[in-house]
């Protein structure tokens, strides 16, 4: 019966024992748990945080590869800008090139007068005004009328008249027939030059 008794009280020993180091661990466990949770955390936000600054990375490497693909882009336009915006000293090109429509059309061609308008300066786009009177069959006028709006240089028709009309004296024109007058005013967009004129 000792025999019996003694193996009886190990095996109960043996079971406090385990319930102890149970409960010992459970302990330990519960008193650990909240730094293995900031480590969790810690370990999750840096995660986290390192895939939040290479997507950021990514966006940036995107948006500065679109960045050089449009200055690209606005080089080659710059050469474009030249003929739709020129200078403002290549005014006198302009004025030639509508004569050489009129010209072309059979029209006598007066500038009665070029102005600069006055504009803010906080823009690089200066509006010239040129008034100008054509005189020819209304054929020919209306056609150009129709090559002034499609001139390289960037422009706007600001008035026009048309009226039969006896020419000048000093203009001899072909043909027979009726002849018109046309009065208008042309605006040139001009690009101001470096120094601001």
């Amino acid at each position: 019966m000792t025999n019996e008794f003694d193996s009886h009280s190990l095996v109960i020993k043996r079971r406090y024992q385990r319930l102890a180091l149970s409960i010992l661990l459970l302990i330990i466990l519960v008193g650990v748990q909240p730094l293995l949770w900031r480590l969790v955390k810690r370990q999750a936000e840096l995660v986290h945080s390192r895939r939040t600054l290479e997507q950021q990375q990514a966006d940036v490497q995107l948006r500065a590869e679109a960045m050089r693909g449009n200055l690209n882009q606005q080089r080659d336009n710059i050469s474009t800008m030249d003929a739709v915006a020129p200078q403002f000293k290549s005014l006198p090109q302009a004025v030639e090139r509508l004569e050489l429509l009129a010209e072309r059309r059979a029209l006598s061609l007066e500038i009665q007068g070029i102005s600069r308008l006055n504009v803010e300066d906080t823009t690089s786009i200066r509006p010239v005004s040129v008034v100008l009177r054509a005189f020819g069959p209304v054929e020919s006028v209306l056609s150009f009328m129709e090559q002034i709006e499609h001139v390289q240089e960037l422009t706007q028709v600001q008035s026009w008249q048309l009226e039969p009309s006896e020419a000048p004296p000093s203009v001899i024109l072909e043909g027979a027939g009726t002849n018109y007058r046309l009065s208008a005013e042309i605006i040139f967009f001009l690009r101001a030059e470096d120094n601001g004129n």
